[in-house]
This record gives structure tokens, sequence and C-alpha cells, in this order.
């Protein structure tokens, strides 16, 4: 190899080493930008003008940007924006990673939401999984028909196995949300002893703010957000 192909190579390798660098100090700062204007301004406009940028464009992939877009309204609660994307996002070929953050986030919202527009959705992952043995993919199926079961169809013949589950190992989150859902079928059988209970504990076993303020004002006598 001469000097001259020597020389050649160390420049495409440089080229590579900075174009990688430039990408990622953008990336980080749109992203930055991004989480900023949702999440700490809380600004509609600034995070949409944000997120349809040429920079968005050139540095986050489209799926992505309509996740995170998703995300951000659900946070605001913006059903119609919700159920926008979530048409969008339905003719789209979304991996592993993509199908599952976006089904398992729109559905948990439309349910909480009581919008029977998640059925459809839940259809579509019962086709998508159909034949999965895939065992994350089998954990999320079954949390979003509980969910849907729980929130929607409001069976209370799901009280047992919301109980088995609380019998398991948990962390204090993900039994803040069982006990949560629990309390909302006992409440459907009008044992408001046993919700009010389990409301409690909910609350202890949660550090979010949001969901503990929710069940402080349940628990004050606004049964209408349970």
């Amino acid at each position: 190899m001469n000097n001259k192909t020597i020389l050649i190579f160390l420049i495409i390798a440089l080229s590579a080493i900075i174009s990688y660098f430039v990408r990622k100090i953008a990336l980080d700062k749109i992203s930055r930008q991004l989480y900023e204007a949702a999440y700490v301004n809380k600004d509609t406009a600034l995070f949409e003008s944000l997120i349809n940028s040429l920079q968005a464009q050139m540095f986050i992939a489209e799926r992505s940007r309509k996740i995170m877009s998703l995300n951000y309204y659900i946070s605001i609660n913006d059903n119609e924006k919700v159920k926008d994307i979530c048409k969008t996002m339905k003719s789209k070929n979304l991996n592993t990673n993509e199908f599952m953050a976006f089904y398992g986030s729109t559905i948990g919202y439309l349910c909480d939401q009581g919008d029977p527009y998640a059925k459809d959705l839940l259809n579509e992952m019962k086709k998508r999984y159909a034949s999965t043995k895939n065992i994350n993919e089998l954990m999320l199926l079954n949390d979003c028909q509980l969910t849907y079961d729980v929130y929607i169809d409001k069976n209370t013949d799901r009280i047992v196995d919301i109980e088995e589950i609380l019998n398991n190992e948990l962390s204090d989150e993900q039994r803040a949300v069982y006990e949560y859902r629990l309390a909302k079928l006992y409440y459907y059988k009008n044992d408001k002893t046993k919700t009010r209970e389990l409301l409690k504990n909910a609350g202890n076993h949660t550090e979010n703010k949001a969901p503990r303020s929710k069940i402080d004002s349940i628990l004050n006598g606004n049964w209408s957000l349970l």
C-alpha cells in the first residue's frame, strides 16, 4: 500500500468519524429541544414546529417522530391527535420495538379515556401476535387485554386475575398500577370499602405525582375520576 492510498484511506476514515459525531451532536440537540418543548415548557406550537422541522426530518426517522408525537399528545390528553396518528401508523410496517411502543402506549391511553377505538388496535395486536412465542409480546398482549377488560368492558370477572398478579413479586410502581385497576373493578361492584383500601395502597406504592394526585382527589370524593 503506497503513501497516496494510505492518505486516501485516512481521509475517508476521518470523514466518517467526523460525520458520526456531527450527526450525534445534532441528534442530541434536537432531541433535547423536543423534550424541553414538550415536557418542560409544555409548548405545543414549539413542539410541533420542532418535530416537523428539516433538522428533525434529517436526524430522526419518520416512525420515531410519529411515536414521539404520539407520546406528547397522550401526555396532554389530545384524544383527536392521538387517533389521527393511530390511523397513520396503522399503515406503517413497524418493527418489533416500534409496534410494542406504539400499540402498548395507545391502547393503554385509549382505555383510560374510555374510548372504544382501543378495541380496533387490540384486534390489530392480536392479529400480529397470533402465532408469537415471544414472551415480551405475549405479556404485552395479555396486559392490553386486561386493561381493555377493566376500563372498557368493566369485567369484574378479572378480579381474580389481578389478585393473582398481585401475589407475585412486583415493583412498587407495577403494584400501584394493578391495585388501581383492581380498585376500579371493586368500584364497579359497589364495594367502596375495598375500593378505598386499594386506592390508598396504590397511592402509597407510586412515586409518580400525577396518579397520586388523581388518587387523592378520588379519595376526597371525586369518584367520577375513577
